[in-house]
C-alpha cells in the first residue's frame, strides 16, 4: 500500500517485468482454513485469479484509491543490488538478496487451485482494496 501512495516511483527491473500473483488476504485465510480441514496433503500453492507485475498492481492500487497513475522508472542495476545486500543485514527489511532473487522469476501458479479451495473464484487484483478495509 505505501507503495502505491509514492509520487513517483523507482523500482528494481524484474518488479517491472517479471509476474505475481497477488491473492488476497481474506481468500488466504480462508482457503487455508478450508484446506486444513480437508483431506488435502503435500505443498498447496495459492495465488490469485492472475499473473501481473508488481508496477501493474501498484497501478492497480492506485486506481483504486482514487489516483491518477505514477511515473515509474526502473532502479540501475547497481543500486538494485546494492540495496538487496543492504537489506540482507537488516533483520526486519522485506527486501534483501533472496527477494531480489524470487523477483527475478514469475512467482506464479494454477489459479483454480485457490479456487477450488475457497469453492469460488478469488478476488481479482481490481478489487483487492475493497477486501482489506472489510478485515
Amino acid at each position: 500500500m505505501n507503495l502505491a501512495r509514492m509520487p513517483w516511483l523507482f523500482m528494481p527491473r524484474p518488479m517491472l517485468t517479471h509476474n505475481v500473483q497477488p491473492i488476497a488476504v481474506a481468500d488466504l485465510c480462508d482457503a487455508i482454513v478450508r484446506l486444513m480441514q480437508s483431506d488435502a496433503r503435500g505443498i498447496v500453492e495459492l495465488g490469485g485469479p492472475r499473473p501481473l507485475t508488481m508496477a501493474a498492481l501498484v497501478a492497480s492500487l492506485r486506481q483504486q484509491m482514487g489516483m491518477r497513475a505514477t511515473m515509474v522508472q526502473p532502479l540501475p542495476v547497481s543500486i538494485t543490488r546494492l540495496s538487496a545486500r543492504c537489506g540482507d543485514y537488516v533483520s526486519v527489511s522485506p527486501w534483501c538478496s533472496a527477494s531480489l532473487e524470487m523477483a527475478s522469476h514469475d512467482n506464479c501458479c494454477d489459479p483454480q487451485t485457490a479456487a477450488d479451495a475457497l469453492g469460488r473464484a478469488t478476488i481479482a487484483p481490481e478489487h483487492l482494496l475493497a477486501t482489506l478495509t472489510r478485515l
